[in-house]
């Protein structure tokens, strides 16, 4: 059994003829220029739009990533201020504690050096925006935040140097003092090998 389906009245002529437009090719071809048209207008808007934002869109990440390196600063330096004191406890006890005490100024350096380098990053942001408003316009500069994120890795760079000195000096506090000067509170979690070199 076919069901009929019910198609309702047909469309008038006059609405007919302004869904359909005239059929003449040349109407047809002004009808496409002009749809060209409107989605090139449509483009070049949303690309406006687009570059309007990016100095917000590089002000955001810059400043997340300013956070996320203080804390790491700020992480790193704690490690160092409880290995220094790591190391007067296990030096009142006569160890020899050099090598240790060598690598924890590097790693201070290190440390001062990044915080260098994310207030530089800081200091250059609004240059950047600036920058980045500007090329809204104007397509020749084309790496406005670069300046930034050269800071941003200097910084980068000196905490992991900083972060692979500090586990340096606990290797060698750990190698260079006896098992019984290093009691239970003392150890730090390091992934690295403590076995002494012979």
């Amino acid at each position: 059994k076919r069901t009929k389906i019910a198609t309702g009245t047909p469309p008038r002529p006059e609405v007919k003829n302004r869904m359909m437009g005239s059929s003449t090719p040349e109407k047809m071809n002004e009808r496409m220029d002009a749809a060209k048209e409107r989605m090139s207008e449509r483009r070049d808007e949303v690309k406006t739009r687009m570059l309007e934002k990016k100095s917000e869109i590089l002000k955001r990440m810059a400043k997340q990533s300013i956070v996320r390196l203080r804390a790491a600063v700020e992480r790193l330096s704690k490690l160092a201020n409880r290995l220094e004191a790591r190391i007067a406890k296990i030096k009142e006890k006569g160890v020899d504690t050099t090598k240790a005490t060598s690598l924890l100024a590097i790693a201070r350096t290190q440390i001062t050096g990044a915080t260098t380098a994310i207030n530089e990053a800081e200091a250059s942001i609004p240059a950047a925006a600036t920058q980045a408003d500007r090329s809204a316009s104007d397509t020749t500069n084309l790496a406005p935040g670069k300046a930034v994120r050269e800071a941003l890795h200097k910084a980068e760079v000196a905490l992991k140097a900083a972060h692979k000195a500090l586990v340096d000096a606990i290797v060698a506090l750990k190698a260079s003092a006896p098992k019984d000067a290093l009691d239970a509170n003392a150890s730090v979690v390091v992934a690295a090998s403590t076995t002494p070199a012979q």
